[in-house]
């Protein structure tokens, strides 16, 4: 009777041990790739808010807003909210940008700084003005106090 309970459950242990390899293997590449993301994102986050910091004068704050997952095998999207600025009609106003973004430099610049093509135009660059306003402008003085709040938990995942 013996040699039977081994016979029987010997095929079904190997099958359950397999299962479990298979299993084991999945959650170890899903945390490995939520791993790759997480350092990305802290890159991004971090080549951004120096660039902030050392080119900027009147940064007070830089707030990142976590990150998500767009459709596409390695595209992700992080967010930041600078010197806490709100508008009306979105609230808090968010730069964007994908890990591992190129256009840093660009991309900020134009957010952070009055185009002159519209300086004179009311209802654009409303969050470039009020940032000029509380004396942000493009200096080598630089922010070197302003706070800087990384987040790097996701927030959403998306399917786009």
């Amino acid at each position: 009777m013996n040699k039977l309970k081994r016979t029987v459950f010997s095929p079904l242990g190997i099958i359950i041990l397999i299962i479990l390899f298979i299993i084991g293997g999945y959650m170890l590449k899903q945390k490995n790739t939520k791993d790759e993301y997480i350092e990305a994102v802290k890159e991004t986050q971090e080549l951004v808010s120096n660039y902030i910091v050392e080119n900027f004068e009147g940064i007070k704050t830089i707030e990142w807003n976590g990150w998500s997952i767009s459709a596409g095998p390695f595209s992700i999207k992080t967010s930041m909210t600078v010197n806490g600025y709100e508008d009306e009609r979105n609230g808090k106003v968010q730069l964007s940008y994908s890990a591992g973004d190129k256009y840093i430099e660009a991309y900020t610049d134009a957010c952070l700084l009055v185009s002159p093509d519209l300086e004179d135009i009311e209802d654009f660059d409303l969050m470039q003005k009020e940032l000029r306003r509380q004396g942000v402008e493009k200096s080598k003085v630089g922010s070197p106090n302003a706070k800087i709040t990384y987040n790097l938990n996701q927030r959403k995942r998306r399917a786009d």
